[in-house]
C-alpha cells in the first residue's frame, strides 16, 4: 500500500549525472557533510578584514555624512565570523546614550538580532532590526531613513519598517567607525567588510538592488562617501567621492590594523542559485516528514485490518472499521500525491541550476558511504 521513500526521487539520478550529484550533495548537506562553495575572489578586489580585538577604519566628521532629520541611506557589504559576549559594531556615527550627538548605526546583537538604528534629540533609540540572521557568509546591508519611515534592508530584501519616526540626531562632531564603537570601547567586529557607501537621498528597493553587485564609479548623484577598499595596502581607504578618507587603526602603533584581503563578495548570480539550494534542502525535509507520517497512517491501517481479520471489533461495528480503513487509504494517498509533487518540484529547481550554470563539487571520499547504503544508485 505505502512505499518506503528512502529518498526515492535521488534514486532516479545516475551518481555520475548532474543532477544526481545535486542531490547527493544535497544529502550530505541535510547530515551536515558538505559545506557549499563560496563566490571565488577577483584578485583586484580588496575587502578588509577586522580581528574583532581593535581593528578600525575611521571617517572623520563631516557635515556631508551626518543627517539630522534629513533622508540618508548608508549600505555596505559584511561577512560575520561570529558576535562577541554583547554585540559587534559594523558601522557608526556618534555614540548610544549621547543623544545629542548620534547618529547612526549597524550593529549585530549578541542575541541574534542585526540592527539599523539611531537615537535622537529625546534620548530615545529608534531601531529597525531583524532575527536571525546568517554568520559566516557575506550579506548586503542597506538602511535608509525617508524622512518619515525607517527602513532596513538585508541582502536587497526589506525586512524591517518603521514607519512615522523621528529622524536621528545631530551626530554633531562625531567621527564615523567602521568595525568598532569607539578605539577604546567594547564590541568590535570580527569578520569582513567592504563597499561601504552613503548617499544623501533615501534610496529605493529597486536602486539598492540595481547596483548592490556592481563597483561604483564615485559621481554618482547624492552620493557623498564611497569607500570600496580596493587599494591592497597602506593605512588609508580613498574616498571615491573625494571627500572623506578612511584611516586604518588599531592598537595605535601602526602593525595591529585591519588586513587587506581578496574580496569574496558574491556575484549576483550567485545568490539565486544559493536560494535554489536552499528551497531543494528544505523540500527534502518536508518530504521527510510526510513520509514519517505515511509511516503512522500504515500502521493504523495494518491495525485497523488485522481487527477485521480477527473479527475482534471491540465495541465497534465491523461497518465503521471499513469506512475508517477507506479514510486512512484516501489520506495516503493525498500524502503520495504529495510526496511526488515535492520530486516534480526538486526536479524543476534542479533544472533551473543547470540553466545558471551551477556545477556541484565532486563528492567527497569520506562521503562515498552514501553510495553504498542505497540513497544513489551506482
Amino acid at each position: 500500500m505505502h512505499k518506503i521513500r528512502n529518498f526515492s526521487m535521488i534514486a532516479r539520478f545516475n551518481k555520475n549525472s548532474l543532477k544526481g550529484s545535486i542531490l547527493a550533495a544535497t544529502i550530505m548537506i541535510v547530515f551536515g557533510a558538505v559545506t557549499l562553495p563560496n563566490a571565488k575572489a577577483a584578485t583586484s578586489n580588496y575587502a578588509l578584514v577586522y580581528d574583532g580585538v581593535n581593528d578600525y577604519c575611521r571617517i572623520s566628521h563631516s557635515e556631508a555624512l551626518t543627517f539630522h532629520e534629513r533622508p540618508f541611506t548608508v549600505e555596505l557589504w559584511f561577512y560575520s565570523f561570529g558576535v562577541g559576549a554583547w554585540s559587534d559594531i559594523v558601522l557608526t556615527k556618534g555614540e548610544s546614550g549621547d543623544p545629542e550627538n548620534s547618529n547612526y548605526s549597524f550593529i549585530l546583537q549578541n542575541g541574534g538580532s542585526l540592527e539599523f538604528e539611531w537615537e535622537y534629540n529625546s534620548g530615545t533609540n529608534q531601531e529597525a532590526w531583524i532575527i536571525p540572521w546568517t554568520d559566516n557568509r557575506w550579506h548586503h546591508l542597506a538602511g535608509v531613513f525617508d524622512g518619515n519611515d525607517q527602513l532596513l534592508y538585508l541582502d536587497g530584501e526589506l525586512v524591517a519598517h518603521n514607519e512615522n519616526v523621528n529622524g536621528p540626531g545631530e551626530g554633531e562632531d562625531r567621527d564615523i567607525y567602521i568595525g568598532v564603537y569607539h578605539p577604546e570601547g567594547p564590541t568590535p567586529f570580527s569578520g569582513y567588510i567592504d563597499e561601504v557607501r552613503i548617499w544623501e537621498t533615501a534610496r529605493t528597493q529597486e536602486e539598492i538592488q540595481s547596483n548592490m553587485y556592481s563597483a561604483l564609479s564615485g559621481t554618482e548623484e547624492g552620493l557623498v562617501g564611497y569607500w570600496d577598499f580596493n587599494e591592497g595596502s597602506g593605512t588609508t581607504a580613498h574616498d571615491k567621492t573625494n571627500n572623506n578618507d578612511c584611516i586604518l587603526g588599531g592598537d595605535g602603533l601602526g602593525d595591529d590594523i585591519p588586513l587587506w584581503v581578496a574580496s569574496t563578495i558574491p556575484e549576483s548570480i550567485d545568490i539565486p542559485i544559493s536560494k535554489i539550494k536552499n528551497a531543494i534542502i528544505e523540500k527534502e525535509d518536508i518530504a521527510g516528514k510526510i513520509d514519517a507520517v505515511l509511516d503512522k497512517e500504515w500502521e493504523a491501517y495494518e491495525v485497523l485490518d488485522a481487527m477485521l481479520e480477527s473479527g475482534d471489533y471491540g465495541d465497534l461495528k465491523k461497518g465503521d472499521i471499513v469506512k475508517a480503513k477507506q479514510k486512512i487509504h484516501s489520506a495516503m494517498q493525498h500524502g503520495e500525491q504529495s510526496l511526488d509533487a515535492l520530486d516534480k518540484s526538486i526536479e524543476k529547481l534542479i533544472d533551473a541550476l543547470e540553466a545558471l550554470g551551477w556545477e556541484p563539487e565532486p563528492v567527497p571520499e569520506q562521503d562515498q558511504q552514501l553510495y553504498s547504503i542505497g540513497l544513489i544508485e551506482g
